[in-house]
């Protein structure tokens, strides 16, 4: 059910249907490189500062659209949510949402033809709250799966939190 769920997720986004429900977003295209990338969120409204305060009920996504490459990483990227500074995140961390990969890119996935990615945040949500890791701005970290040779060129156009509408 949560794979169909995502798919009409996806399909709504796509038809920009859902900009009234954008919580959170980046100001700017997120480049991604061999080391550590962390990104802050900017709400849109300026009354929310932190996700506790989201209180609808309505399901939370992660967007990633414009997903891309010029020349494609060796390996893709683990994404964890409100990492705080100076912590190295592991897989087994609260705030660990999945992996992004580049397969495909350049010859699948470009500046014209980009992908969309998704994750649903209820669970790391539920994780956060327990571990007292929901207040501020959300913020992202993308750390290399493994070393990345220098030279790759993988971005990210825009990264969204939207609320789904029950």
């Amino acid at each position: 059910m949560w794979r169909f769920s995502l798919l009409v997720a996806m399909l709504l986004l796509a038809g920009g249907c859902w900009a009234e429900d954008v919580l959170y977003r980046t100001q700017q295209a997120v480049e991604l490189g061999s080391a550590r990338t962390d990104i802050r969120l900017q709400s849109k409204s300026p009354a929310a500062v932190d996700l506790s305060d989201h209180k609808s009920g309505d399901p939370l996504v992660l967007v990633l659209s414009g997903v891309w490459a010029s020349k494609a990483p060796s390996a893709g990227y683990h994404l964890y949510l409100n990492v705080p500074l100076g912590l190295r995140p592991q897989v087994s961390d609260p705030g660990h949402l999945g992996e992004v990969s580049f397969y495909g890119a350049p010859e699948h996935y470009s500046h014209e033809n980009p992908k969309e990615v998704a994750f649903f945040l209820d669970d790391a949500l539920v994780r956060l709250r327990a571990a007292g890791r929901l207040a501020g701005a959300p913020s992202l970290t993308l750390v290399p799966v493994r070393p990345e040779r220098p030279g790759a060129q993988a971005r990210i156009e825009e990264i969204s939190i939207i609320a789904i509408p029950r």
